[in-house]
């Protein structure tokens, strides 16, 4: 993950251990972009509050079998 996200791996082994109090902005949009969550997800769950997100997809779009679009998971889709 620590490639994918192009993080230093002892920085990820220090978020993993709850080490690194705050991350920049780089470090966030890396790791969910990694994780494949939102950016706003990873702080949530980060700051240990609940959210509740909802797959969006446009069904005449999609095919079957194939990932969704990245931005059908955007939080701010429509």
């Amino acid at each position: 993950m620590a490639a994918i996200a192009g993080i230093h791996l002892q920085s990820v082994g220090k978020i993993e251990r709850g080490l690194t109090a705050k991350l920049s902005s780089y470090s966030k949009s890396s790791l969910a972009s990694a994780l494949q969550v939102p950016v706003e997800y990873l702080e949530a769950v980060c700051r240990g509050t609940p959210i509740v997100i909802q797959l969006k997809f446009c069904a005449p779009c999609w095919t079957p079998g194939t990932p969704p679009d990245p931005l059908w998971m955007e939080v701010r889709a429509k």
